[in-house]
């Protein structure tokens, strides 16, 4: 009998011959099965841009904030916690770091636009 695990626990697989459908027996929860009906379809590829969130550093912060994404940045947005836009940069930001010092100490969010979609990161100023 084939098995799938995760998350430390292992299931017993029955697969239908001739059919789309696998089922997937959980004797732990309810012995009751979990059908899943499987595609022939392509999966769809996942662009760089997708794989990995934007982070920054170091975080809390004094001077200036370092931004570590693999994407290209098209935009920032400097926003308070309360929603007060603090900065706006339309130009591309090519060397990935802002200098905040002006910044009075508290929390704030960095607002990062890359391939027409929008990355929230939250941050400290010390």
């Amino acid at each position: 009998m084939q098995t799938m695990s995760g998350r430390g626990t292992t299931w017993p697989l029955m697969i239908e011959p001739a059919s789309p459908l696998l089922r997937i027996l959980d004797a732990v929860a309810s012995s009751r099965p979990v059908i899943l009906e499987l595609s022939d379809a392509p999966v769809d590829t996942i662009s760089s841009n997708e794989i990995a969130e934007p982070k920054v550093y170091p975080n809390p912060v004094n001077d200036v904030l370092h931004i570590a994404f693999e994407g290209d940045i098209q935009s920032i947005r400097l926003m308070s916690i309360d929603g007060i836009q603090m900065k706006v940069s339309e130009e591309s930001v090519k060397d990935k770091q802002m200098d905040i010092h002006h910044l009075t100490a508290g929390m704030y969010f960095l607002w990062i636009q890359s391939a027409d979609q929008w990355y929230p990161v939250k941050f400290n100023k010390l």
